[in-house]
């Protein structure tokens, strides 16, 4: 099936953490409001679109294969399939061609696996994967900071069940998207800017989560380098409004894409939108 020169969100299991911890702020609560307290309720978005005859999906959740205890601390909620989401679009799992993994952190990279009984199983199984050389060096050997942002059982099954392709550098690796890399959040973390029709999206990752996050200095505990992570930011919110680019938020709840605008001395929002809504 053709998917009609859009990008389509995909939705996985919203998950909830502590409020400080997303964003690094005594008064976080006034950049991201929450109905329970501390916690505060996240999206999981991946997008699929199809360039050059190729269906391509970015990210893809927590998956199964962590423990039952170990999801448990995440509260995860939206009743949300997969397979549902595929249905409309008359695909399966098994007809996506390529998956760009932003980063190897546990909620964007384990739905690529599947638990049966005993078994561990690829969940898009003609899919090949895109990866950072950094960032998988940085999987296998992280930094103490970093050690729990990765399942280490998962790393380990993506090479046994995928034909996986590392990047070296930024490029345009697949039709119509660019892979740029930044590295204070983790090292070699992919953002994808996706061209489509006469549009241009950046899909944010952990770069900008959220809309709240498009101040430089609101940021996340997980990011390994914060001061590094402000300067990204600053670099990539100049290119965004200069070459009009709408911005994708993964973590995002509340807005799912916007646009940018100059607002005196600083980078505000200027339109927000559903991503169906712009086709």
């Amino acid at each position: 099936m053709q998917l009609n020169q859009k990008i389509y969100p995909i939705r996985f299991e919203n998950f909830k953490v502590c409020g400080e911890e997303m964003i690094t702020k005594k008064d976080w609560h006034k950049y991201y409001p929450s109905k329970d307290g501390k916690l505060t309720n996240w999206a999981l978005r991946s997008v699929l679109f199809e360039k050059g005859g190729r269906k391509i999906l970015i990210d893809t959740g927590f998956g199964n294969m962590p423990s039952n205890e170990f999801l448990a601390q995440f509260h995860l909620n939206g009743g949300f399939s997969l397979e549902k989401q595929f249905s409309e679009f008359g695909l399966k799992p098994a007809d996506i061609d390529d998956i760009i993994l932003t980063h190897l952190h546990f909620d964007h990279c384990g739905g690529c696996l599947s638990t049966e009984g005993d078994s561990v199983v690829s969940t898009f199984p003609n899919a090949t994967l895109w990866i950072s050389q950094q960032q998988w060096d940085t999987a296998l050997n992280p930094k103490d900071k970093e050690i729990d942002s990765f399942h280490s059982a998962t790393i380990a099954a993506l090479k046994d069940n995928y034909k996986i392709n590392f990047i070296q550098e930024e490029g345009g690796y697949l039709p119509g998207v660019l892979f740029q890399l930044v590295h204070g959040h983790t090292a070699g973390q992919i953002i994808p800017v996706i061209r489509m029709k006469d549009k241009t999206f950046l899909f944010g990752a952990d770069l900008f989560p959220s809309s709240a996050h498009l101040d430089p200095h609101v940021n996340m505990v997980y990011d390994i380098i914060p001061e590094l992570t402000v300067c990204e930011k600053e670099n990539f919110l100049n290119q965004i409004v200069d070459n009009h680019y709408y911005v994708i938020f993964q973590h995002g709840l509340y807005i799912e894409c916007c646009s940018l605008k100059r607002q005196k001395e600083t980078i505000v929002i200027d339109k927000t939108f559903k991503i169906c809504d712009l086709f």
